[in-house]
């Protein structure tokens, strides 16, 4: 399967540590003890077997000895401590081998799997990684393990991964909104995306998650009645969010009516001064209406809020080109392609202010 608790994850890895050696330190002292008798036998013995005979023949009774012991007591407690310092080290495949000798060798612990999932997701093995916590019921290591995959725009393992643990907590809302907004990512698939926003609504209607997702959703279908009736939902169950206002001014700005999205929008800025979404929607808006200044006032603003915005700084740089700033603009054009090379309007707009030089 994102950073509170950083104190308590080394505590919690020492504790880890200490309590894996402590076996091998008592394994260690059978070992010492063990020479011990080799060493006595070989000067107590009349046989006439040579010593190298003789250490051969009682450390084979030694090792067999060790290795029944071990396979209850230290070598899998100390084989597990292994696993977790790899995974801890960002070693993945060899607490993966580790986990796996465990599993085989040794007594069944749940935790074994629990691990085993921690160490399929740390490499990358998504699939691997779901059966695992699905198995040993880790509802919250799917759900962090979806939010993972949704970052990384990984769509479809995303929408398997809420699935299964909406699968093992189905009257969670939470989960019926991850899921769907991930089948609307995935799939495309507006109905059955909106049954699930409908569920999350039905199972917790004083959150205002299920409906400004649903709207949101709703906005990029294209369905704007439909997404502005549920945003409306959201605004009398939260009366004091800024969201559901800002998605009002998004769904009036993809219909291309900028004067009531800079309505809405400043509406939003006005309960939340701070939305960096509703600073960019609103400077859209405004180089919309050609309103340079004040486009480019609310696209800095913000960029300052979140500067990771790949499609503000596209925005932004096609207010410079329109204030006829050529170098601002080639600046926020070629930031917005190091944040998403793809963007086709960076791309274009690039193009045309290199063109100009």
């Amino acid at each position: 399967m994102k950073h509170k608790g950083k104190k308590g994850l080394s505590i919690g890895i020492t504790l880890v540590v200490l309590l894996g050696l402590l076996p091998a330190v008592v394994y260690r002292a059978r070992l010492n003890f063990s020479n011990l008798i080799i060493t006595r036998s070989l000067l107590s013995t009349k046989s006439s077997m040579s010593r190298i005979a003789q250490i051969q023949v009682l450390k084979h009774r030694l090792e067999t000895r060790n290795l029944q012991d071990g396979l209850e007591g230290p070598w899998c407690e100390s084989q597990r401590t292994r696993a977790r310092l790899a995974i801890a080290s960002v070693d993945y495949d060899d607490a993966i081998r580790t986990l796996l000798r465990v599993i085989e060798d040794c007594p069944a612990e749940q935790m074994d799997d629990f691990w085993l999932g921690q160490a399929y997701q740390g490499s990358g093995q998504w699939e691997n990684a779901i059966l695992k916590y699905r198995e040993v019921k880790a509802i919250l290591a799917l759900q962090e393990l979806g939010d993972t995959l949704v970052r990384e725009r990984l769509w479809s393992d995303a929408l398997q991964s809420y699935t299964a643990a909406l699968e093992l907590r189905s009257n969670d809302c939470a989960n019926h909104v991850r899921v769907g907004n991930a089948i609307w990512r995935d799939q495309l698939d507006a109905t059955v995306a909106v049954t699930h926003f409908s569920q999350a609504v039905e199972l917790c209607p004083d959150e205002l998650w299920g409906y400004s997702s649903a709207a949101r959703m709703l906005v990029e279908a294209g369905d704007y009645a439909e997404a502005e009736s549920w945003a409306k939902l959201g605004m009398s169950v939260d009366p004091a969010s800024d969201i559901p206002l800002t998605i009002l001014g998004l769904s009036r700005l993809r219909q291309h009516r900028f004067e009531e999205a800079v309505i809405f929008l400043s509406d939003a800025l006005d309960m939340n001064p701070d939305s960096a979404e509703a600073h960019a929607l609103l400077g859209s808006a405004y180089l919309n209406l050609e309103k340079w200044v004040h486009a480019a006032d609310e696209l800095e603003l913000a960029i300052r809020l979140d500067p990771m915005g790949a499609w503000i700084f596209a925005a932004l740089g096609n207010t410079y080109e329109n204030m006829g700033m050529s170098n601002d603009a080639i600046h926020a054009y070629r930031k917005a392609l190091e944040l998403e090379s793809s963007r086709q309007d960076a791309i274009d707009g690039l193009h045309r202010m290199l063109e100009l030089k």
